[in-house]
């Protein structure tokens, strides 16, 4: 055995460079791969831990708002889960010139702390921060956040320094590619503070807001129902008295018609008595006459019939008196009767007279009086008509004041029930933390009472697939690159083992007719390779485990919010390193040694039968082969002749290539996707106002400036996905935020422009024409699709303000673009515009762009990893098969020298030989590194970080560049092996 060992570390001695180039991809092989499973192991292991140790929620729910005892209850319902509610308040806080969020909430049992520095304790006044952003703003304890909430001033005190596993990923909407340690912080405070803060918060004001808008609009329907009550009543009242007023005005003409009347009736009567009393007198005056007549004519006819009866008797003289006394009382008879009935007739004419006037008169006075009896009758019918229609009308108003007052004392109720509701809302819980699973019926409850906005679970949470995304190449890089260096290192074995196994086929016979042991002398090629594995596999892998996981997990908690990750050495990995080195070495070794350890000891004795030579391909074209040189012959029939080796040499080269297609293309996405957005600003400054405006002719700068314009940020849900994205405002004909087609064409924004990035085409299948469906502040919004863009980064959508003010929506905004003559930044310009009392906050280009490229720095160190084992990989490969290549053609080559080629000649042949090779090796290499681009570019992909998969020529071009040029270097090493070859021992035969 010890013999055996001596000869192995001859054989090692005589072909030490490619001995080393073995151990060294080996090396490579092995480094990678305990150090990328380690790196992986150690930060599952870690975040595991980390996850578990602080509490991590299972699931995020969002609700439209629950209180304490809802939470309770639903939790009732639920067995080993456990639910809490958490209060969250958000708010833009500037620090330093600089536009930041700052998000509070109070400190929970889920989702805990591990404080970084400080104490844990939280008092009114003294608060937790979260270690990024305090570090990335120059904060630390004892320092004060201060800010004016409504004319409500708040000052804390820094009392501690926290990092938390559920914002080791920090984004205000999720849609950042790296943490935003700088512009995003987190700050925990007491429960009493977080009711305080919501009472700010835009739900609490939203919802003051709209109840105080309510409570005026029903208040002035209230106020003007009154007043209309009150119109009506004075109305009414007004209609009563006038009518009243009326009715007694007509009351009084018809009473002072009637006391007319009856004044004319006495009037009458009075006329009629005295009338009548004078034709009494005068009929009492003619009767008197009448009788006094008769009275005389009785005494007249008495005396004269006494007379008559002495007349004769009497004197003449007394006869003559006599007859003169009864003529004269004949004619006073007369006289009397004539008089008598002169008043009699003077009677009946004045009583005809006055009787036919009297008649008349009562007759107009009787039928005035009937006509103000009607008037009367109809006075108090319109009367009693008018007042009935009049207290209905009360009656009416009446029940419209009842009415009125208890809709008033409804309206009381409601309005304190309303304000008890809202003053509960800064205590109600819009978002609560899960421990458990058992959570699919209340979220289906929920759902169906319209109560849940999203939820997430812990392997959905944007925080944790963001690390899972970053995760994810590295894991895929640690299963792909150690295997295609372990088989590359195992082919190259194979190769070498062949070669000295053929040059030492006689003295293997020799051992084995010696009585040796196969499995003894199989020994001492195995040692060839297990030197090559143990000094490979066992210090790279130790060393891998230590750089390789320090290097990446640096630039791991970099990207991300994590405190210090411990490094963790696995010697299971250096086990496992050694395992496979030893074993793909093995089976090349036993590859190598098949054929001569089953031949018979005699036969092996026998030099080896030359393989039958085969006319090229080329050859089969005489007119083509007599046209090439003899040099070129000579490539042609080397490389075409042995296909098994190109084929094994073609390995090596395109898993070189292909590791440079993919990781030159990675970077080459990343790089591009970034720039895409960065070529976009053609802006200087991004100003944050401290006042909302809505024309730029409000404000007046302290700078010059060339061009300026508005632009604001909304954000929206899709409203097929939930999903959140930015619709972003800019003016019509904007040219200081250009977005560009996919045919590389400026967009022109026009007032219906809807322009959608390249990200969402590819995440949801939107296309040009499509219906955009979104809702903002639950209100749904449709837009078409007008353009596409070539932004892979984020979800922003961008329309005009012209269109938003169409869709209702506030255009009025704090943010503004400027671009300065110069086209440059100065600190003498930011100065000037912090100093300005309406700016609030001032970003540069340039810090824009620092952001933006964050992202890259962790990809360009796996990159660099790549880069540098393809490096590796492509020279020793091409190293050990051109050395085995001069080695077996040592004679061939000899003899071209004594023939009369140079060594420049000569070297030139075998150079040429290595560029075809390497030129056939991109044929696979190519296709090949373009699928696992594609692949590795899927896995990194997230829906707000689409990196594209088209390839790039350039980049590919590249690639194949950068193979040539390892393989040059493998030209300028092999010049010494060309140089050493001696003519005289090269030409002569073994045999």
């Amino acid at each position: 055995m010890k013999y055996l060992l001596k000869r192995s570390l001859r054989d090692i001695k005589n072909n030490l460079m490619q001995f080393i180039s073995i151990v060294i991809i080996i090396a490579v092989g092995s480094m990678v791969f305990s150090g990328l499973f380690a790196t992986t192991r150690i930060l599952r292991t870690w975040l595991d831990d980390y996850y578990a140790t602080y509490a991590l929620a299972d699931q995020w729910v969002y609700v439209k708002g629950m209180s304490e005892e809802e939470i309770l209850d639903a939790q009732r319902t639920m067995d080993d889960t456990v639910l809490e509610g958490r209060y969250r308040f958000q708010m833009e806080y500037t620090i330093g010139g600089k536009n930041t969020t700052i998000r509070f909430h109070q400190p929970t049992t889920i989702n805990q702390l591990k404080i970084m520095e400080g104490e844990a304790t939280i008092k009114d006044n003294i608060v937790l921060a979260d270690a990024s952003y305090a570090a990335f703003n120059g904060l630390t304890l004892g320092d004060h956040l201060v800010f004016q909430l409504e004319e409500e001033t708040f000052d804390f005190i820094i009392g501690g320094l926290f990092e938390s596993p559920e914002y080791a990923y920090k984004s205000k909407d999720f849609s950042d590619a790296a943490s935003a340690k700088q512009q995003f912080g987190i700050i925990y405070a007491t429960h009493e503070t977080l009711v305080m803060l919501n009472r700010h918060s835009e739900i609490y004001l939203e919802a003051l807001v709209s109840a105080n808008e309510g409570f005026m609009e029903a208040q002035t329907k209230l106020d003007d129902a009154k007043k209309m009550l009150d119109e009506n009543q004075a109305t009414l009242d007004s209609n009563r008295k006038e009518a009243l007023d009326e009715f007694a005005r007509q009351q009084k003409i018809i009473d002072q018609n009637r006391k007319t009347i009856d004044a004319s009736f006495d009037q009458l009567n009075e006329a009629k008595s005295s009338t009548y009393a004078q034709l009494g007198q005068l009929k009492a005056q003619s009767d008197l006459l009448f009788q006094n007549a008769a009275n005389l004519q009785t005494q007249y006819d008495a005396e004269y019939a006494a007379y008559l009866s002495v007349r004769d008797t009497l004197p003449l003289a007394d006869q003559q008196t006599q007859d003169a006394y009864f003529s004269a009382m004949a004619s006073q008879i007369q006289g009397l009767a004539t008089q008598a009935n002169a008043l009699l007739y003077q009677y009946n004419i004045s009583k005809s007279t006055a009787d036919a006037q009297f008649a008349a008169q009562e007759a107009q006075l009787n039928q005035a009086s009937d006509t103000l009896n009607q008037g009367q009758v109809q006075l108090n019918t319109k009367k009693k008509s008018v007042l009935g229609e009049l207290d209905d009308a009360q009656k009416k108003l009446d029940e419209g004041t009842s009415e009125y007052l208890a809709n008033e004392a409804t309206f009381q109720i409601e309005k304190a029930d309303a304000m008890r509701e809202i003053d509960a809302i800064p205590e109600l819980y819009f978002e609560v933390l899960v421990d458990g699973t058992d959570t699919r019926e209340w979220l289906d409850t929920l759902e169906t009472k319209d109560e849940l906005v999203r939820w997430f679970d812990q392997d959905s949470y944007p925080g944790v697939t963001m690390i899972g995304n970053v995760l994810a190449p590295i894991t895929v890089v640690s299963d792909i690159f150690p295997l295609l260096f372990f088989i590359v290192a195992a082919v190259i074995i194979l190769i070498s083992m062949s070669k000295n196994v053929e040059n030492d086929r006689t003295q293997i016979a020799i051992m084995m007719a010696m009585g040796y042991q196969r499995v003894r002398i199989l020994f001492v090629y195995l040692f060839y390779g297990w030197w090559a594995a143990l000094i490979g596999a066992l210090g790279f892998s130790l060393l891998g485990n230590r750089v390789i996981p320090s290097a990446l997990i640096s630039i791991f908690t970099i990207r991300f919010s994590l405190p210090p990750i411990p490094i963790v050495y696995y010697p299971e990995y250096v086990v496992i390193s050694v395992l496979l080195a030893l074993f793909f070495a093995s089976v090349a070794i036993l590859l190598a040694l098949r054929h001569v350890l089953r031949e018979i000891p005699a036969a092996a004795m026998r030099p080896k039968a030359p393989k039958s030579a085969r006319n090229s391909f080329l050859e089969r074209f005489p007119k083509l082969w007599n046209r090439l040189r003899y040099d070129t012959k000579l490539i042609v029939r080397n490389l075409l002749m042995g296909r098994t080796k190109l084929l094994l040499s073609s390995i090596g080269v395109v898993g070189a290539l292909t590791l440079l297609i993919m990781g030159l293309s990675l970077r080459y996405s990343a790089t591009n996707m970034i720039d895409q957005s960065i070529q976009s600003f053609r802006f200087q400054y991004s100003v944050r106002l401290k006042e909302n405006i809505e024309e730029l002719g409000e404000l007046e700068l302290p700078i010059e400036s060339s061009k300026i314009e508005k632009t604001k940020t909304i954000n929206a849900t899709l409203a097929d996905s939930d999903d959140t994205i930015q619709l972003n405002l800019l003016e019509i004909e904007s040219t200081l935020l250009v977005l560009r087609s996919l045919d590389k064409k400026q967009i022109e924004m026009q007032e219906d422009t809807v322009i959608i990035p390249k990200s969402m085409q590819i995440v949801y299948g939107y296309d040009i024409g499509d219906r955009l469906d979104l809702v903002i502040d639950d209100v749904p919004i449709r837009l078409t699709i007008t353009h596409v863009n070539t932004q892979y980064l984020g979800k922003n959508v961008y329309i005009s303000f012209d269109h938003a003010e169409e869709l209702k929506l506030d255009v009025s905004t704090n943010k503004i673009y400027i671009a300065n003559a110069s086209q440059t930044t100065n600190e003498a310009e930011i100065s000037a515009l912090l100093g300005d009392g309406v700016i609030r906050s001032v970003d540069t280009k340039e810090e824009m762009i620092d952001r933006s490229r964050e992202i890259l720095d962790m990809l360009n160190r796996i990159i660099l990893i790549i880069i540098l084992s393809a490096a590796v990989l492509s020279i020793t490969v091409l190293y050990n098969l051109a050395s085995i290549n001069i080695f077996e053609r040592q004679r061939e080559l000899a003899t071209l020298r004594v023939l009369g080629y140079t060594r420049r000649e000569v070297q030139r042949l075998i150079n040429t030989e290595n560029r075809v090779l390497a030129l056939l090796g991109t044929i696979g290499g190519v296709p090949l590194g373009i699928l696992m681009f594609g692949w590795i570019a899927d896995l990194v992909s997230t829906p707000d970080f689409i990196m594209s998969k088209e390839p790039n020529v350039l980049v590919l071009l590249l690639s194949v560049g950068m193979l040539l040029g390892f393989m040059e270097t493998t030209n300028v090493l092999l010049r010494g092996k060309i140089k050493n070859i001696k003519f005289v021992e090269s030409l002569k035969g073994v045999e």
